[in-house]
């Protein structure tokens, strides 16, 4: 199951949707006007009613906001974990990024 956490950049959910259809998983859009830990929160209650064991959440790219120490989006990603309590967490960072990524984080 995918669920679509990036509130702020338009083409998030199109994106997500199409990788839905090519792994023939369900994606939740729940929309731009909802928190995230919101989303996170309603699609988890979904997640469960439907027996889903994995979920992924889409959430909004961070490393710009936290070079620019956005406090708000950082707050926003730790609402998030903890609603999800996730086993796992995978950062997903573009290589034009470059290697000094890893020291902000």
């Amino acid at each position: 199951m995918l669920i679509v956490g990036d509130i702020y950049r338009p083409a998030a959910t199109d994106q997500l949707v199409i990788l839905g259809k090519h792994m023939d998983d369900p994606v939740y859009t729940t929309g731009t006007d909802v928190k995230p830990a919101d989303i996170a929160r309603q699609d988890l209650q979904e997640a469960n009613n439907k027996n889903v064991d994995v979920i992924i959440m889409d959430t909004t790219g961070t490393l710009q906001v936290m070079l620019q120490i956005d406090k708000s989006t950082i707050d926003e990603l730790i609402d998030v974990k903890r609603v999800l309590n996730p086993a796992k967490v995978l950062l997903v960072v573009d290589a034009m990024t470059g290697q000094k990524a890893a020291l902000y984080l």
